[in-house]
């Protein structure tokens, strides 16, 4: 149908967006995330703001406000507001991060890192919820949503594991505000 080349690096992920089918965001090594419509072989806009290369992005509603998340080799995952086009926010991490989800049920963003570590987000506020670490050797390299529930999987050089996360409700019972005793872990 078309062929899309203005990515001057390697392009590791890209996503169809899920207000607009029509339109799609792709991420490369040359530190830019690029917004195309499929009825153009011209990239609508590019993002920028990474020191490093991209690994991966997803998109993500918050407010009714369509956004997205990439991830870097410059240990950070950004926040990118889609109708003002600029970054929003920048989550830190102490490795590369190499994998990112929204997660379809929940109001979580997770984020994976190259050392093993999966954090997990507040959608709504970007605020650090937990982090899971996996153990040496074991680089987050994807994650899979299960529709419908809290869970989702995450694929790890050891294997992988499958991650429960408590909706709202059941965490509003947490008194200090972290909920790292209310997600469980099963590998």
């Amino acid at each position: 149908m078309q062929t899309f080349e203005e990515h001057s690096g390697s392009i590791n992920d890209l996503k169809f967006n899920p207000e607009d089918t029509k339109s799609f965001a792709s991420a490369d090594s040359a530190y830019t995330v690029k917004v195309w419509s499929v009825d153009s072989p011209k990239s609508k806009f590019t993002l920028s703001g990474h020191l490093g290369g991209f690994f991966c992005l997803d998109f993500f509603k918050r407010d009714g406000q369509l956004y997205l998340i990439s991830g870097s080799s410059d240990k950070t995952a950004k926040i990118w507001d889609m109708l003002k086009e600029e970054c929003v926010h920048t989550l830190e991490h102490e490795s590369a991060v190499i994998s990112v989800l929204s997660h379809a049920n929940l109001s979580v963003l997770v984020t994976g890192t190259d050392d093993g570590a999966v954090h997990v987000w507040s959608a709504t506020d970007f605020r650090l919820k937990t982090i899971l670490q996996l153990g040496p050797g074991s680089g987050v390299v994807g994650f899979a949503c299960l529709m419908g529930s809290g869970r989702f999987a995450v694929a790890h050089e050891r294997g992988v594991s499958v991650i429960q996360i408590p909706d709202e409700e059941e965490q509003s019972g947490c008194s200090n505000g972290s909920n790292e005793n209310s997600i469980s872990v099963t590998d």
